[in-house]
């Protein structure tokens, strides 16, 4: 098995489909990795409440050897990080700040929430699938419709998303509700695209549009945090970009900066699949505005 270099993002992602032994150990992992580089499997096996076994399986699950190899890898990946720390670089204290977790304050709180958004985004470009993203962002640029699909906090991110497609000449909606979303999916044809975006990938009302979306025969994409979930089993192409945050309050909020990354990538890489159209249509759009502005 090829180890997913970097581990960290890509075992944050897979969290929630892990069992519950490896899950331990994978949350003492992803909470202290630099502090787990100076332990022992016992120590290790001890922190996360499970045997030792138990840890090197962990290890073995992940295509390494053992547990001398997480180490290995761990030390890399925390020196990496360490040497583009932020202005807060022993962040504990903001992340208990930023988390709402209590603690003392953090010395620099916008330092490091800012940060925070960082991690955020160079993990996003770490566990996007490249393949994934091209197949997506095809089938985006070919699509006669593109519906977009999400709920709560991932609302304006479809909206938005929307809006901008329409910009450089694509056919997109993105209804308000869910059961807008459901009709426009149900309605969708053979050619057609819905895009869900959905950090956990366990909201009912865009599972249904999805589910809508596949019935009627169009492509489907998501794009959302985690590699296993409800939405990714459903989905053809997915595109999983997380956030790096103790709490899942925070976690789902930072993620809309992973998220929006990959739509504006996303918006990209469609108007280069066909500049003559994207130019035609932002010409169009700058005229309408420019009359708005007089």
């Amino acid at each position: 098995m090829t180890v997913p270099r970097p581990l960290l993002p890509h075992l944050r992602a897979r969290l929630p489909a892990l069992g519950a032994s490896d899950r331990k150990v994978a949350e003492v992992v992803l909470a202290q990795p630099g502090t787990v580089v100076f332990w022992s499997v016992s120590e290790l096996a001890d922190a996360a409440g499970t045997a030792k076994s138990s840890v090197v399986r962990f290890c073995q699950g992940l295509g390494l050897r053992g547990f001398h190899d997480l180490k290995l890898v761990l030390a890399q990946e925390t020196a990496v990080e360490h040497r583009g720390a932020g202005p807060d670089a022993s962040w504990t204290g903001g992340q208990r700040a930023a988390d709402g977790s209590g603690g003392a304050p953090a010395p620099d709180l916008l330092g490091t929430v800012v940060w925070r958004g960082v991690e955020t985004l160079r993990d996003a470009a770490a566990t996007v699938a490249r393949d994934a993203f091209d197949a997506t962002a095809t089938r985006l640029a070919q699509a006669h419709t593109v519906l977009l699909a999400g709920s709560g906090s991932s609302a304006p991110l479809a909206h938005d998303a929307a809006q901008r497609l329409r910009s450089i000449g694509v056919l997109a909606a993105a209804p308000s509700d869910a059961p807008g979303q459901l009709v426009a999916a149900a309605l969708l044809e053979r050619g057609d695209v819905c895009l869900a975006i959905s950090h956990s990938g366990a909201t009912r009302g865009t599972l249904a549009a999805v589910t809508a979306a596949t019935d009627a025969g169009a492509t489907t994409a998501a794009i959302t945090s985690y590699s296993h979930s409800p939405l990714t089993e459903l989905c053809d192409h997915v595109l999983v970009a997380g956030a790096r945050a103790a709490s899942p309050r925070v976690a789902a909020l930072t993620s809309r900066l992973a998220h929006v990354a990959v739509l504006d990538a996303l918006l990209v890489a469609v108007a280069l699949r066909d500049e003559p159209r994207a130019e035609a249509a932002l010409a169009r759009t700058s005229a309408a505005l420019a009359e708005q502005r007089r």
